[in-house]
């Protein structure tokens, strides 16, 4: 209040107050756990500025997080609040797609397919937007498509977020990686900071951007979908957190598939199940095991379209790696577990392995894919792992 108070009295005007991104102190104080300490003496600022200023003439404030009327702003209870679904200002939170064509037409540059791939997507109310960070990194840094936006502080409470929530939520996130959409209840009235529900964290990720709404299906219900190849990217390093595998680990580990070198391969993946899976989690379904690949094939998109339990040839196999480039390699694995404990275990699980290869070939999974198709059976117990693979060369129709 003494800063406007100030400027009034130099002035004889009434300042307009901004504050952007006012909920980065509580998330940073939320993830690193002095948050409590934080809330006392922020909510003293934020109310002492914005309620009861004679000083002001208007406030304008954003974040990721909603304006919390009855916890953080008890003392500023009277501010018109606009989320990503209101239609009020719908178009003001970033570049419409003209806005951002005549941009980049300014430098010489072209809003081609290619482009919006990677930044479009975004969806406030009816208004489809692109992200003006990233716009500008990419004619700065001369067309290269990367991604640039990242809200680190966010990124941080999210995954750890999503490590602590409940089953509800990790059946949808999950639905969310494999379908690359889902359909949840969103809770954007309260501050997933006072309350830390399913519905307020899939708030949270949609008002962070890493998730934007394709159908309003009632009220606070949603489909919700992965914006874009740049988010997709950021999108990858959550997924390797919440699957519990180094992100360098899951390059390396395509990296060799795609390069046939399939010894390369076996070896990386069984030192993830090794080391990076709880036996808890792994210890009696095979989806684990499924959830753990399918997790892990983000990495392969756009390159490769990466399929689950679809139907192809006879019947459904659990994950399917299309390539969609001349040269690149398809990919059918089929995953099978062995739940009992013998001592001759790596008999057992070749046993499962050459089931699951047979699986493939009796069903002709492959049939109608274009090109080399590589077919791995992986069989699991535990932490033990049998994987074997035969190829199988289709007619090339590039």
């Amino acid at each position: 209040m003494l800063l406007t108070r100030v400027i009034f009295e130099c002035y004889g005007i009434k300042p307009i107050v901004i504050i952007d991104e006012y909920d980065n102190p509580f998330i940073e104080a939320k993830a690193n756990g002095y948050y409590d300490e934080v809330r006392g003496i922020l909510a003293d600022i934020f109310g002492n500025t914005f309620k009861g200023n004679d000083y002001l003439d208007k406030g304008i404030m954003t974040g990721i997080q909603r304006i919390a009327q009855e916890s953080i702003f008890s003392k500023f209870n009277n501010p018109a609040i606009c989320t990503v679904v209101d239609e009020e200002y719908s178009d003001k939170f970033g570049l419409t797609e003209e806005e951002t064509k005549k941009y980049l037409e300014y430098f010489g540059y072209e809003l081609n397919n290619k482009v919006k791939s990677y930044y479009d997507g975004y969806k406030f109310f009816e208004t489809e937007m692109y992200n003006p960070m990233s716009i500008t990194s990419y004619i700065r840094k001369k067309e290269i498509l990367d991604s640039y936006w990242v809200n680190t502080s966010a990124n941080t409470l999210i995954k750890e977020s999503i490590k602590k929530a409940d089953k509800g939520f990790h059946e949808k996130f999950e639905e969310l990686i494999e379908k690359k959409s889902c359909v949840v209840n969103i809770d954007l009235v309260t501050t997933f900071s006072e309350s830390q529900s399913s519905a307020g964290l899939w708030g949270l990720l949609l008002n962070a951007g890493y998730v934007t709404i394709e159908k309003k299906i009632k009220f606070n219900r949603f489909k919700l979908r992965i914006p874009n190849e740049e988010v997709k990217s950021e999108f990858q390093k959550i997924v390797a957190e919440y699957i519990r595998v180094n992100e360098n680990a899951l390059e390396e580990l395509f990296e060799a598939l795609n390069e046939k070198n399939i010894d390369e391969f076996i070896r990386i993946y069984e030192d993830i199940i090794c080391n990076c899976t709880s036996s808890f989690d792994a210890a009696d379904k095979e989806n684990s095991y499924h959830m753990l690949m399918l997790g892990m094939s983000i990495y392969l998109e756009p390159r490769f379209k990466v399929e689950s339990n679809r139907e192809r040839g006879k019947g459904r196999s659990d994950i399917f790696i299309c390539a969609k480039h001349e040269g690149d390699l398809n990919v059918i694995i089929e995953f099978k577990y062995e739940k009992k404990k013998e001592k001759n275990d790596n008999k057992l699980l070749t046993e499962k392995a050459k089931e699951a290869l047979k699986q493939i070939k009796d069903n002709k999974y492959y049939s109608d894919m274009n090109g080399e198709v590589l077919l791995l059976g992986i069989a699991h117990n535990v932490k033990n792992v049998v994987i074997l693979h035969e190829f199988v060369q289709n007619e090339s129709k590039w």
